[in-house]
């Protein structure tokens, strides 16, 4: 054979495809016919699930009380109602998850605090139900249709956090902020329980509307909402400190080629919000922007707005006394 082209390929492949075996050609064509059954197989696909069956397994080996504990935890949330059944839950510590300078021990820790605080939280089953399918908890009619905030379980940014707050400008879906209750120990900064914010992702094309939705809510950006209404979470819950994760800690912002494109999202929403900056990690959030000095030229414009924000806070808070304990 003095080249492999593609006459030389066919004459080699006929006897096996047509099923006429050439006694000088039968094994030549058995083994071109067995390459190319290998060559369909995934070996890159396959290797790589392997590695990362591997990769798991010791890291549960080296971290095998927490894992069990951890499995344990996520049992009795299941049962009080406080776990919506996602078996990879588990897996998460495995990987990066909430923000880049937490550990592996540190993830443990985070989703432990995390399941056992919440489902401590719920009022009943009936209320982890609501969230599970989401459930509205913010909601304004205007005049080019209703404007509402719903929570629901972390699932298109479930590495960023358990829980999730949505923006909605009619059915559209326009922010999405992710967040967990984890405890100022694992963080290395707060005070007791933080409602820690992992993940700030708007909607791609969804620009334009973002404007209109924040013309419909007296210029308050959806960015702004979701925010407004994790810190009414935090004080319905009665947690001590609310965080939000820096660009540069952001497990999906990290690479500093892509920081540039996510300091507005994270650094600059957080710092004009009154965030204090924790080194490259966080900010650490006031629940209520009404004790900031006021910077801006139209100072009565400025209250005006914290006004608005204080009574959409309250609103908020009256809304989920259904989803959660006093205590």
């Amino acid at each position: 054979m003095d080249t492999w082209n593609a006459s030389t390929q066919a004459w080699f492949r006929a006897p096996v495809l047509e099923g006429k075996f050439k006694p000088r050609a039968t094994l030549s064509s058995l083994f071109l016919y067995c390459i190319d059954a290998l060559r369909k197989i995934h070996f890159y696909g396959m290797f790589r699930s392997f590695r990362k069956k591997i990769y798991r397994e010791v890291l549960m080996r080296m971290h095998y009380e927490q894992h069990q504990r951890l499995s344990m935890t996520l049992d009795v949330a299941r049962k009080n109602g406080g776990f919506h059944n996602d078996d990879r839950v588990i897996y998460k510590p495995m990987y990066r998850y909430v923000a880049r300078f937490m550990s592996t021990a540190d993830r443990y820790h985070a989703l432990l605090f995390h399941y056992s605080f919440f489902s401590g939280k719920l009022k009943n089953m009936d209320a982890s139900r609501k969230i599970a399918s989401g459930i509205t908890i913010w909601r304004k009619n205007t005049i080019d249709g209703a404007i509402h905030v719903r929570l629901e379980y972390a699932e298109r940014t479930r590495l960023e956090g358990e829980l999730a707050l949505a923006f909605f400008h009619n059915a559209t879906r326009l922010q999405t902020m992710t967040f967990s209750f984890l405890h100022s120990d694992t963080l290395g900064f707060g005070d007791g329980a933080v409602l820690f914010i992992g993940g700030n992702q708007g909607e791609k094309c969804c620009v334009k509307a973002a404007r209109i939705a924040t013309k419909l809510n007296d210029e308050i950006s959806p960015s702004a909402m979701l925010l407004i209404v994790a810190q009414a979470l935090g004080m319905a819950i009665k947690i001590n400190s609310i965080a939000g994760v820096s660009a540069m800690s952001q497990i999906r912002g990290g690479i500093a080629n892509n920081v540039r494109q996510y300091r507005s999202s994270y650094d600059e929403l957080w710092t004009v919000s009154g965030g204090r900056r924790i080194e490259d990690k966080a900010f650490i959030l006031p629940f209520d922007e009404a004790e900031l000095p006021i910077l801006s030229k139209n100072r009565s414009r400025t209250r005006r707005k914290r006004a608005v924000k204080t009574k959409m806070r309250n609103e908020i808070l009256h809304n989920v006394e259904e989803l959660f304990s006093p205590s």
